[in-house]
């Protein structure tokens, strides 16, 4: 059955917004989908394009770019290829196919930019960002090893985002609730220490990622996965 999801994002006054989406869930849109337009409803950018042209979607039309080209060096492998495919996907969602309130740009480049770092830890490990957001231990190995600590809160968003929209449209399983309020408690810690006090080292919050962990183990059978 097809459904037709209008994109959640903040338009401004004379801005022509991107296509709807109409399709099954779980199903990837065309590549020729256009993602932006400009003012003169010509296409700024397609689904299948490397980095999708926000600038129209940015006040005062600022050269802004959604950008899945994840890596400093090095050319496009069929290996980058397929991580760039599965960033775009989650963007996607995140904008087309997630009920709630409209998204900025600023917002939505800060997911982008979890989903990059992702993609980089995934490259570096042998693994598919599918491993990350589906095993709480490879989730906070990512979390040490890529020193997100300021993204606490921006991760625990994307992953009760994606949660709720179900294994059925995002193509696998996504950690539960239980998860999301380890990050959310982190997040919290990391606000008051940056906002009072000098920002807690990382090797503090690595003993904190591990307590965490474990008290989530023991209630394991009992928690909101």
């Amino acid at each position: 059955m097809s459904v037709i999801y209008d994109p959640k994002i903040l338009l401004t006054y004379g801005v022509v917004a991107p296509d709807s989406y109409i399709g099954p869930n779980g199903i990837f849109p065309p590549f020729n989908f256009v993602v932006s337009r400009n003012r003169d409803g010509s296409i700024a950018s397609i689904y299948e394009d490397i980095s999708w042209d926000w600038s129209p979607y940015v006040p005062g039309r600022r050269t802004s770019q959604l950008n899945f080209c994840y890596w400093n060096n090095g050319d496009l492998t069929p290996d980058r290829q397929e991580f760039v495919s599965e960033i775009r996907w989650l963007m996607f969602l995140i904008i087309w196919m997630r009920q709630g309130p409209t998204y900025s740009y600023q917002t939505l480049s800060s997911y982008l930019q979890v989903f990059r770092k992702l993609a980089r830890f995934c490259e570096r490990n042998s693994l598919r960002i599918r491993d990350v957001l589906g095993e709480d231990a490879v989730l906070f190995k990512f979390i040490k090893d890529a020193g997100i600590t300021h993204l606490f809160g921006v991760l625990a968003i994307l992953i009760s985002s994606l949660r709720v929209l179900g294994p059925e449209k995002v193509g696998f399983r996504v950690l539960g609730g239980s998860t999301c309020k380890i990050l959310r408690t982190l997040a919290t810690k990391y606000e008051k220490s940056h906002k009072q006090y000098p920002p807690i080292p990382t090797r503090i919050y690595s003993s904190i990622i591990t307590t965490l962990m474990r008290e989530m183990s023991e209630f394991e059978d009992v928690a909101d996965h």
